[in-house]
């Protein structure tokens, strides 16, 4: 007896270990990831964020769009972005929007909600100090609530050191949260 049960002990803890295995694939994670800073805004403006809201109609889509500009130490930033809500995408109406975030090349889309059909979405900054960044190393990411990222796909991405440009094209947004440009 003394030998069955030293014999069952040890099979009982590998199954016991092996039970809580998750074996599921995850998205590629990225971890250590910082965000690409934008120029401090010289302006005398308490609020820095730019944002941008629109009421929109699930069956029947739509497009937010946001333009602005800033000047800094550097000279003049634009931010350019248009997200593209394509029908049905979601039930019902709903006020969506988005913020560019003071002093990070990240945006925030609310209210926080998942669609049934992916969003598409471009975001064009000029007038950067990108000195000092490797183009290769820098990516479009999603933050996720426990703080790691996660590759976004794109159609297009630009990282131009030289002008100071950092681009993506028709970049999936699955669900409303946290985005940035990291490296």
């Amino acid at each position: 007896m003394k030998k069955l049960i030293v014999l069952l002990v040890p099979f009982i803890l590998l199954i016991a270990g092996c039970s809580q295995f998750d074996s599921t694939p995850n998205s590629p994670v990225m971890t250590e990831k910082s965000v690409i800073q934008l120029p401090h805004n010289n302006s005398t403006n308490v609020e820095n964020l730019f944002s941008v809201t629109e009421d929109i109609v699930g069956s029947q889509g739509g497009q937010i769009k946001l333009n602005e500009s800033y000047i800094s130490s550097n000279g003049k930033v634009s931010i350019k972005a248009k997200l593209k809500i394509p029908k049905n995408a979601f039930s019902g109406e709903a006020t969506l929007g988005y913020q560019i975030n003071d002093g990070e090349a990240s945006v925030d889309f609310s209210p926080s909600m998942n669609f049934e059909n992916n969003l598409l979405f471009d975001l064009k900054f000029t007038g950067l100090d990108l000195s000092g960044i490797d183009p290769n190393e820098v990516q479009f990411l999603y933050v996720a609530p426990d703080g790691s990222t996660h590759q976004v796909q794109y159609s297009e991405m630009t990282v131009d050191v030289d002008k100071g440009i950092l681009e993506v094209k028709d970049a999936l947004i699955t669900h409303f949260s946290r985005y940035i440009w990291g490296r």
